[in-house]
């Protein structure tokens, strides 16, 4: 005869098994994400555009350090400022979307405003670090040809004094 522990731990155990609350691998909770964000909305539809537009100026001037460092402090502030923005959203939402996505935590701004922005700066640091070692070996090669034109023109002082 089973104890009256043993029946109880059994019925949690079934209890238990069958109550999943949520998602809880990552692809899980990326597909809920996937699924509870309305993609029709025109201003989540501005921030995806905004995004793309934020990666072809970046693509498109990689190699111009200005516009770089420029894009970057940009980025930066805008980053900064997404709690802010969160909070308007969550003050304001019902006035541009069918469903308030700003949560106190700002889960769906770091998702969807921050997250993009931040594998931007990602990329924009690497590209820096990649400028700045291009800029490195322009420099030693021209204090090597100064160099050897130093040293060319001291040989033929040289000459000319013997």
């Amino acid at each position: 005869m089973e104890s009256l522990g043993s029946i109880i731990d059994g019925i949690k155990s079934e209890v238990l098994k069958g109550a999943k609350v949520g998602p809880e691998t990552f692809l899980e909770n990326v597909a809920a994400f996937r699924a509870a964000v309305d993609w029709s909305e025109r201003w989540i539809q501005g921030v995806l555009a905004w995004h793309a537009s934020l990666w072809v100026v970046f693509l498109a001037f990689r190699k111009v350090y200005e516009v770089q460092v420029g894009l970057f402090f940009g980025v930066t502030i805008a980053v900064g400022l997404a709690e802010r923005l969160n909070a308007l959203g969550a003050a304001h939402w019902e006035k541009f979307a069918t469903q308030n996505y700003f949560d106190d935590h700002g889960i769906f701004a770091g998702a969807l405003f921050c997250a993009p922005m931040l594998a931007l700066s990602l990329c924009m640091l690497l590209n820096f670090l990649h400028l700045a070692a291009h800029m490195l070996v322009d420099v030693k090669r021209r204090e090597f040809k100064d160099h050897l034109t130093a040293k060319e023109k001291e040989k033929e002082k040289e000459g000319k004094a013997d």
